[in-house]
């Protein structure tokens, strides 16, 4: 058996097993989408082929979506259409992730991947599909990403602040700078931390420009910006 013919055969298996997984193992023994995570290999066959070629490049992907399903057909038959920013939402997983970011705006990876329960791999590709429909922005800081929604209903300043806002020790810094101006000290016992761990946060948020530092004689207090008050008092933040 020459290379044209096993290779021909390979296809052709291949094919009817996706074709089998799609239209009869998944409709009626596969795991439901939920808050579990879903077992890579009982994805349908559109996400499992797409979701391998993000894993070897992510510049693979568009190559793979026009070739494979709309060049060689195999679009009709898995039921696959071009992703947009129209139909990006019909995809239930991927309609839940960006309600996830849209109700937890400034969500970092590893939070919304234990929130929803969606196993690292497919979160990543679907993420992807949703920043290239531009449904949603990532925002790089801190040593983390954080995710938004795109529908121009935060600035890039309050995009900034939810940030910070959304890391739990900042959070707390925040809240009680809302309350009143306080020194480092103070700072520490309240949040019961080590000093140098005020130093870090507070050394963050000033180059983020979140707080300023007053002199006051001998003492220095960390000092809300007044943007940043504003904003997190229309949220109901106290």
């Amino acid at each position: 058996m020459n290379g044209k013919k096993i290779l021909t055969y390979f296809v052709l298996i291949l094919f009817l097993a996706l074709a089998l997984l799609e239209l009869v193992y998944i409709p009626f023994f596969g795991v439901k989408p939920g808050n579990e995570a879903i077992p890579f290999w009982q994805h349908p066959p559109k996400v499992i082929i797409l979701h391998a070629a993000y894993l070897i490049s992510p510049v693979l992907v568009k190559p793979v979506d026009l070739l494979l399903f709309w060049a060689v057909g195999f679009g009709v038959w898995l039921g696959f259409r071009q992703v947009s920013s129209k139909n990006v939402l019909v995809h239930p997983e991927r309609n839940r992730i960006h309600a996830f970011i849209r109700d937890h705006p400034g969500i970092h990876f590893r939070e919304l991947e234990r929130q929803t329960g969606i196993n690292r791999g497919t979160l990543t590709y679907h993420l992807d599909m949703l920043g290239q429909t531009n449904k949603i922005l990532a925002i790089p800081g801190s040593g983390y990403t954080r995710y938004f929604e795109n529908g121009g209903k935060f600035s890039d300043r309050e995009q900034q602040i939810l940030s910070s806002y959304s890391n739990d020790r900042q959070r707390a810094i925040l809240l009680l700078l809302l309350e009143s101006p306080r020194t480092p000290t103070e700072l520490k016992e309240n949040l019961h931390v080590s000093g140098p761990s005020v130093s870090w946060h507070m050394k963050r948020l000033c180059h983020d420009q979140m707080v300023t530092v007053r002199q006051e004689g001998r003492n220095a207090r960390y000092v809300l910006d007044p943007e940043v008050r504003t904003f997190l008092q229309d949220r109901g933040a106290l």
